[in-house]
């Protein structure tokens, strides 16, 4: 990743918007067949605000929720949704955020992450009325602890205001390592500094879901590297 990590986001506002629109097309296919009454049923009130894309918690409500994967046609216009055959059951907490794409929503469907007590990080859309946010503490733990997660094998550590991140590089770094300064803004948020160095500097932002930790940069501008990812605390 080169540049600032945290640009962009309001063209892919305006990408959630087209995407949002061509919706309709991806119902047309075999799967709205199967899911179709699912599907009209999820754009409901409880949809997610419109360009809202900050991260939430939320539960499992149906037997089992297959997470999908968006499939773009031929043309590259419009796209569909496939099953993955993963899933999550009843009760499994997932994290719903931004895809890679930068999109959280699309009609009925959510982009969430189910993270295992092992750490193993699956990722994919979800249907929207299978989920049901979960209001996290009021008064949640302290930050302090480790926190992991396999996708791009990622490791936290918070002691104090100082923190340890490391995760996988690209290039010639196959792994990296920050050492970072911890400045907390309320009991579920922070932001992470780190000092000059020779590769760049990054500025992180860190949002707290319970024992799941979503990581956002900011201002980042090491070559070659994504810091995003959304990881677990570790019992």
């Amino acid at each position: 990743m080169g540049g600032r990590a945290g640009a962009g986001a309001f063209v892919r506002a305006v990408r959630r918007v087209v995407l949002g629109a061509l919706v309709g097309v991806a119902f047309a296919c075999p799967f709205a067949a199967a899911f179709g009454s699912t599907l009209r049923a999820s754009s409901s009130s409880r949809a997610v605000p419109l360009l809202d894309t900050t991260p939430w918690l939320a539960s499992v409500q149906a037997p089992k929720s297959p997470f999908f994967t968006r499939e773009s046609d031929a043309e590259g216009v419009s796209f569909h949704f496939k099953n993955s055959g993963r899933y999550v059951a009843k009760g499994g907490e997932v994290v719903v955020s931004e895809s890679a794409d930068g999109d959280m929503w699309l009609g009925g469907m959510v982009h969430a992450t189910y993270i295992d007590r092992a750490g193993a990080a699956t990722s994919g859309w979800l249907v929207r009325s299978h989920l049901q946010p979960v209001r996290t503490p009021t008064r949640a733990p302290g930050w302090d602890g480790r926190w992991r997660s396999s996708e791009g094998a990622r490791r936290l550590i918070v002691r104090g205001d100082r923190v340890s991140y490391s995760f996988m590089g690209g290039g010639a770094q196959s792994r990296v390592e920050m050492l970072l300064r911890m400045r907390p803004v309320s009991d579920a948020e922070a932001t992470l500094s780190r000092a000059q160095a020779s590769d760049g500097v990054c500025d992180l932002d860190v949002r707290r879901l319970d024992d799941y930790l979503v990581v956002t940069a900011r201002d980042c501008f090491i070559h070659g590297v994504n810091p995003e990812g959304i990881l677990r605390r570790q019992r």
